[in-house]
């Protein structure tokens, strides 16, 4: 397993982005489709950024491979978890024929849509009743994103120049989300910052933490979450390569057994 948290980095300098947003939803792998992390998984990160550098689903894997790229995230603030229900409405697949139905618009780019996807589902492809299963949602939180690429990598540095760019211009290819399609993201760039290694063999860590290495006892009252890790690309689509039981709190720093801390625009932080 790699390191955890990282003791040496690729790179001396952090992409450093604050990323907040009035809900959030981190479907929680082990539970049920309604349950949320809290903190931002690292895996999530991933497709956070790719999707504002324009990268396809199961593509970008190997640039965030923890031998090429560090991150950090940092819960700043939020006001609690909370239960709302969500409409879902069913619908078979569409294939068949009988059950599509073009547009009866009299606008010629919707009825154009329609006709190149084959229609849209009628009601003979509704099925079963609405559902409005109740879901958590994370409310109004701001996450620090720090990422440390290894610019000696090409796949890596060519990522990181993408991303600094799109950053930098506030654009992005996809919409960014926190989580789920209709948890929009506001974005602030914090700039490329300067990393130091911080000498304390015991460091207070404002990030989340590798449970591992937390000292519970030093340490105030925390919160913890076993999140997915990593993921590889595979032939039929993606799997996962390992996950990661993290800390963190949102009202003290927490305790390190070991040192493991890094300086990055005055915040302790620690990398996984």
């Amino acid at each position: 397993m790699t390191d955890l948290p990282a003791r040496e980095l690729p790179d001396d300098e952090a992409v450093s982005l604050t990323v907040s947003g009035r809900w959030a939803h981190f479907r929680n792998i082990e539970g049920t489709l309604y349950r949320t992390y809290t903190m931002f998984p690292r895996t999530t990160v991933a497709g956070f950024l790719a999707a504002i550098v324009g990268r396809g689903r199961d593509t970008y894997y190997d640039v965030f491979h923890p031998d090429r790229t560090r991150v950090s995230v940092t819960l700043d603030e939020y006001e609690g978890t909370h239960t709302m229900s969500r409409l879902y409405l069913g619908t078979r697949n569409s294939s068949d024929e009988k059950e599509l139905t073009l547009s009866g618009t009299d606008d010629p780019a919707a009825k154009a849509l329609t006709e190149a996807v084959g229609g849209l589902p009628n009601a003979n492809a509704i099925y079963g009743s609405r559902q409005r299963p109740v879901i958590h949602m994370v409310r109004r939180p701001t996450y620090t994103i720090d990422v440390v690429f290894d610019r000696t990598d090409d796949r890596a540095s060519s990522f990181r120049e993408e991303l600094v760019e799109h950053l930098s211009n506030g654009t992005s290819v996809f919409t960014p989300y926190l989580g789920t399609a209709e948890c929009l993201a506001s974005v602030e760039y914090n700039g490329e910052l300067p990393i130091d290694p911080v000498t304390d063999d015991a460091p207070e860590v404002e990030s989340a933490l590798p449970l591992s290495v937390v000292n519970p006892v030093a340490s105030g009252p925390f919160t913890v979450e076993k999140h997915p890790y990593n993921m590889t690309r595979t032939a039929n689509g993606r799997r996962l390569n390992g996950t990661v039981s993290v800390g963190f709190s949102t009202d003290e720093q927490l305790v390190a057994t070991e040192a493991c801390g890094f300086d990055v625009g005055g915040r302790t932080v620690a990398f996984y």
